[in-house]
C-alpha cells in the first residue's frame, strides 16, 4: 500500500522546511554556491561552450526543482481537497446517526408493528408521526443543505414520514423512487450503519440544468421491536456547496477535479462535462487524459497527455464505505508548459550571458542576483503556505518525531490560549491534554508513526487557563520520501455542536413529558366517562348524523335484552321502537308541519331544539319481544353534525300515571348530602344525578388519596421529582371528578412549580394540601358507605377483584397490588405483570377478560 500522509520531497542543497522563531514553517535560504577557479579557467578557454553547458544543466535543475515544488503544491492542494470530502461526508453521517436514535423514530416503529399502539411509550402512531414530522422540520431549518428527510417501511415499502425542503424543484416520482431504492442497498446492514449513495444530479424536463444540481442521498435502517429489520431514514443533501468548497480558493494555475469509481467527471472546470453521464454524454478522466508511457513509476504526481498537451497530476481516493469500487477521487494538475517555460526561461538567461570576456562579471552578479531572487521566491512561496495554515479556523500543530511542537497556528492560540512562543519546543501531553488522557495521546502518536492516519477523533483537551474543550482531532504522518519526519494534528472545537445536540435532547425529553401529561389527562376523562355510563342506571343510545347507533351502555343492554356488537354501528332506533307509535308520532308531526318523508332520526328529535331536549314516553319493543314502557329525553342534531341524536330513558311502572312533556329535566335535589369543599350540585350532574356512583366515586377517592402529604413528601426527600408530580396530577384529575375546586387548583399550582422551579421550597403548599385532602377524605367516610379496604397479605378473593374491575373503581391497582402474591402463584409473573400494566392503564375491560381467560382456561 502506498503510503499516506504529507510527502515533502527534498531538495539538494538545503532543507525543505524547518521551525523558525515564530512557529511558521520557512525555509533555509538556497545556497547555489559561486564560481570556483577551475570555472573561471574554463570560462575564460572556452567561453562559448561553457555558457552553452551553463544553460543546458541550469535548464535540467531548474525544472526538476520547479517540478518537485509542484508536486508538493499539488499533493498539499489534493490532501486539502480530499480531507474537506472526508470531513463533510463523517459530519453528515453523525447527523444521520443521530437522527436514528432519537425516540420518536424508535416509538413509531413500535406503534406500527403493534398495530397502531406503542404500549411502551403509551402512544399512536399518528403521534410519533407528527412528532417526527417537527424534528424533521427542525433539522432541515437547521442543516441548510438538506433538501428531504425520510422514513420509510421495509415490509411494505410505503412512505411513514416525509419532509421537504427542495422547493418544487424535484419530481414527486424521483424523490420517491430513490428513496425506495435506498430500501435495498441498506437492507442488509446492522441497525447504525451508515450508507452513503452515489452522487446524483437533479433531473428536470426536457434535460438536465447546466451546472448540475447534484445530491447525496445517506440512508440507515431502523430495527423495530425485537431487532427485526423495520424501516429506513435517508436524508437527501444537496451536494453544490460541497463541490463549491472544493473549487473554492484554488490558485489559478491549478485545476481540481473530482471523479467517481468509473471515472465519470462529478467536478470539471468546464460545467458542461460535469455529470454528463447523466444527459447520456459521458465525460471520464481517461477520455481527457491520457496516461504517458514509462511514467507509471513516478511516486510523484503522474504525466498525463492532453488535447492542450501535457500535465502533471496527483489524484487522492477518499473511500465512502468498504464495498469494492465505494470511492470518488479528487485530482489536481499543473499544465507542463507551465514547468517547462520556468525552465526554459532560466536556460535563455544563462544562454544570454555568453559574452566576451567583459561579460563575465556581468554574469557572475546576475547569477548571484538570480539566486537572491529564488532565495526571495521561495521565502515568499513559504510566507504564502504558513498564511494559509494560520488563518485556518482549525489550530494546525506540527509534532518533531520526538513528540515536540514544531510549528502553532493562530487559531491553536486563540482555542487553548497559549501561543507559538511558549509552545514550541514542547509536548502536547504538558500543553494541552487533560490528566487521565495522557495514555490516550501517546497512543496516538504512535499510531501515526507508524503510518496510519486517525480521523475524527472525539475527545477532550484542557485549555492553559483549566477549561475543558470537546474537540475533534484529526492527525496524519508528514513524510519525506519513504521515512516519517513529523505529525500534523489537525484540532477542532467541537463544543457548540455537542451543545446544539444536548440541547434537541433536552427539546425531545420536554416533548414526551408533554405528551405524558396530555396522555394521563385523556385517561382520566375517558375513565370518567366509562364509570358514568357504564353506572348510571338509565338506558343510553347515541346515534350518528345518518342515525346508526354509535352507543349502547350496559343499562341499555339490559333493559332491551339486545348485545352492544348487534346493533352498533348496524341498527337504528327503529330496532326496539314501537313501529304502530312511530307511524303515530309521523302522523301528528304531518299534520303540525306539513307532509314530507321523514326517517327514524326526524320522527325522534322532531321537538327538540338547541339545548332543549323532547321528553315523552315511548314503547321499547324488548329483544324477546316483550314491551318495555320508558320515559325518554331526546336531543336533537348539534350545527357540526358530530353527535346526531342523544336517547336517555328510564323505564316507567305500569301504574305511574303518563308524565307531561317538558323540555328539559332539573338537577337531582342534594339536600342533606353536603360534603365541605365539594359543589354537591356540580358532583351530582357530572353523575347524571345517579347518586350510587357518586357515592362509589367519593369512596374511591377517600381510598386512593387518603396519606396524601407523606406521600408527596417521602417522594421529594427521595429526590424523585417525577413520581411527586404523577401523584399532583392523579389528584388534580380526581379532584375535578368530584367538584372539589380548591382542592384541584391548590394540586395544579403545585404541580406547575414543581416542573418549573424543582428546587423551590413547597412544604408549606404541601402541609396545606395534605390538610385539605385528610378533611375531604375524613368529611366522605363520614358521610358515604365506603367499602372496607382490602390489606396486604389477605386471602385471594377473585370475586372482590372481578367486582372492582367491574365497577371501573380506581383502587383497582391498590387492590391488585394486595393480592400480588397469590395472583402471581396463580397466573405466572410474566402473567402478572401484563395485568398490572393493564390495570394501571385503566384497561379495565381488557384486564376482566385476561383474568377470566387464565383462571378459567
Amino acid at each position: 500500500m502506498r503510503p499516506t500522509g504529507i510527502r515533502v520531497k527534498a531538495y539538494r542543497g538545503h532543507s525543505v522546511t524547518h521551525q523558525g522563531g515564530d512557529g511558521v514553517l520557512i525555509s533555509d535560504p538556497v545556497d547555489e554556491g559561486g564560481l570556483r577557479p577551475r570555472t573561471m579557467i574554463l570560462l575564460i578557454a572556452g567561453l562559448v561552450l561553457l555558457v552553452l553547458a551553463i544553460a543546458f544543466v541550469a535548464g535540467r535543475e531548474q525544472r526538476s526543482n520547479y517540478q518537485a515544488e509542484m508536486d508538493v503544491r499539488l499533493r498539499t492542494l489534493v490532501m486539502q481537497r480530499a480531507n474537506i470530502v472526508s470531513r463533510t461526508l463523517e459530519d453528515w453521517r453523525a447527523q444521520v446517526r443521530f437522527l436514528t436514535l432519537t425516540p420518536p423514530v424508535s416509538g413509531l416503529a413500535r406503534a406500527v408493528t403493534g398495530g397502531g399502539v406503542d404500549t411502551v411509550e403509551n402512544s399512536t402512531d399518528a403521534l410519533w408521526r407528527r412528532r417526527l414530522e417537527s424534528i424533521f422540520s427542525g433539522f432541515i431549518q437547521a442543516k441548510p443543505g438538506v433538501v428531504r428527510v425520510s422514513y420509510l417501511s421495509v415490509t411494505d415499502r410505503r412512505p411513514l414520514v416525509i419532509v421537504d425542503n427542495d422547493e418544487g424543484q424535484l419530481e414527486a416520482g424521483d424523490r420517491m423512487n430513490a428513496d425506495l431504492a435506498a430500501i435495498d442497498k441498506v437492507a442488509h446492514l446492522e441497525p447504525g450503519s451508515i450508507h452513503v449513495d452515489d452522487l446524483d444530479p437533479v433531473r428536470s424536463e426536457p434535460a438536465l440544468e447546466i451546472p448540475a444540481r447534484p445530491l447525496l442521498r445517506l440512508a440507515s435502517p431502523v430495527a423495530g421491536p425485537g431487532g427485526v429489520p423495520f424501516g429506513v431514514l435517508v436524508v437527501t443533501i444537496d451536494a453544490r456547496g460541497l463541490l463549491a468548497d472544493l473549487a473554492a480558493d484554488v490558485n489559478p494555475i491549478f485545476r481540481v477535479y473530482l471523479t467517481d469509481a468509473q471515472e465519470n467527471f462529478l467536478l470539471h472546470p468546464d460545467p458542461a462535462r460535469s455529470f454528463g453521464m447523466a444527459r447520456g454524454r459521458p465525460w471520464r478522466w481517461q477520455d481527457e487524459f491520457k496516461p504517458v508511457q514509462g511514467e507509471e513509476g513516478r511516486a510523484a504526481s503522474k504525466l498525463f497527455d492532453t488535447a492542450d498537451g501535457l500535465i502533471h497530476a496527483v489524484r487522492q481516493r477518499v473511500v465512502i464505505d468498504a464495498a469494492p469500487g465505494r470511492y470518488l477521487t479528487v485530482s489536481a494538475i499543473v499544465p507542463d508548459r507551465l514547468i517547462a517555460a520556468n525552465a526554459q526561461g532560466v536556460q535563455l538567461w544563462v544562454a544570454g550571458l555568453g559574452v566576451p570576456l567583459t561579460g563575465i562579471v556581468a554574469l557572475l552578479l546576475l547569477l548571484s542576483h538570480q539566486a537572491r531572487r529564488r532565495n526571495q521566491a521561495i521565502r515568499a512561496r513559504d510566507a504564502w503556505l504558513g498564511a494559509l495554515i494560520h488563518s485556518a479556523r482549525d489550530a494546525i500543530i506540527g509534532l518533531a518525531p520526538d513528540g515536540n511542537v514544531t510549528s502553532w497556528n493562530e487559531a491553536a492560540t486563540q482555542l487553548f490560549g497559549v501561543d507559538a512562543a511558549h509552545a514550541i519546543g514542547r509536548n502536547t501531553q504538558s500543553l494541552i491534554v487533560p490528566p487521565g488522557l495522557e495514555i490516550q495521546e501517546q497512543d496516538l502518536l504512535n499510531r501515526v508513526r507508524n503510518g496510519d492516519s486517525v480521523v475524527n477523533l472525539r475527545t477532550r483537551r484542557q485549555a492553559a487557563d483549566g477549561r475543558m474543550i470537546d474537540v475533534s482531532i484529526t492527525a496524519t504522518p508528514v513524510r519525506a520520501g519513504n521515512r516519517i519526519v513529523g505529525t500534523a494534528l489537525v484540532v477542532r472545537d467541537v463544543t457548540e455542536q455537542l451543545a446544539a445536540e444536548a440541547r434537541l435532547r433536552g427539546m425531545t425529553a420536554k416533548l414526551e413529558q408533554q405528551v405524558r401529561e396530555r396522555t394521563m389527562e385523556i385517561e382520566a376523562l375517558a375513565a370518567q366517562r366509562h364509570a358514568i355510563m357504564d353506572g348510571t342506571g338509565a338506558a343510553i343510545i347515541a346515534c350518528d348524523p345518518s342515525g346508526t347507533i354509535t352507543l349502547f351502555n350496559p343499562a341499555a343492554e339490559a333493559a332491551l335484552g339486545h348485545k352492544p356488537q348487534d346493533l352498533v354501528g348496524k341498527a337504528t332506533p327503529a330496532q326496539f321502537l314501537d313501529p304502530a307509535e312511530l307511524a303515530l308520532r309521523a302522523q301528528a308531526i304531518a299534520a303540525e308541519r306539513g307532509d314530507r318523508p321523514m326517517s327514524t332520526l326526524d320522527i325522534l328529535t322532531a321537538n327538540a331544539g338547541p339545548g332543549r331536549a323532547d321528553l315523552r314516553e315511548w314503547t321499547f319493543i324488548r329483544r324477546d319481544g316483550s314491551r318495555l314502557p320508558v320515559l325518554a329525553a331526546v336531543t336533537a342534531p348539534n350545527r357540526e353534525g358530530i353527535a346526531s341524536c342523544l336517547i336517555v330513558a328510564i323505564p316507567r311502572r305500569p301504574a305511574e300515571p303518563q308524565s307531561p312533556v317538558i323540555d328539559t329535566a332539573p338537577p337531582a335535589p342534594t339536600g342533606g348530602y353536603d360534603i365541605p369543599g365539594i359543589d354537591m350540585d356540580d358532583a351530582m350532574n357530572r353523575v347524571m344525578g345517579d347518586r350510587a356512583l357518586l357515592d362509589s366515586v367519593l369512596a374511591q377517592f377517600a381510598d386512593r388519596f387518603h396519606g396524601l402529604g407523606a406521600t408527596l413528601r417521602g417522594s421529594l426527600a427521595a429526590g424523585d421529582v417525577s413520581a411527586a408530580m404523577r401523584k399532583l396530577h392523579e389528584f388534580r384529575g380526581a379532584a375535578g371528578n368530584i367538584a372539589a375546586q380548591d382542592a384541584m387548583e391548590l394540586a395544579t399550582t403545585l404541580e406547575e412549580t414543581l416542573r418549573d422551579a424543582p428546587d423551590q421550597d413547597l412544604a408549606a403548599g404541601i402541609d396545606q394540601l395534605d390538610r385539605m385532602s385528610a378533611d375531604l377524605c375524613a368529611a366522605i367516610r363520614a358521610r358515604t358507605p365506603l367499602a372496607p379496604p382490602i390489606a396486604a397479605g389477605k386471602p385471594l378473593d377473585l370475586t372482590a377483584l372481578r367486582g372492582v374491575l367491574r365497577a371501573r373503581r380506581l383502587t383497582a391497582p391498590d387492590v391488585l397490588a394486595a393480592m400480588g402474591a397469590d395472583l402471581t402463584a396463580r397466573l405466572g409473573k410474566s402473567k402478572f405483570v401484563e395485568l398490572s400494566r393493564l390495570v394501571d392503564g385503566l384497561r379495565y375491560d381488557e384486564a376482566l377478560a385476561l383474568l377470566d381467560a387464565e383462571l378459567t382456561g
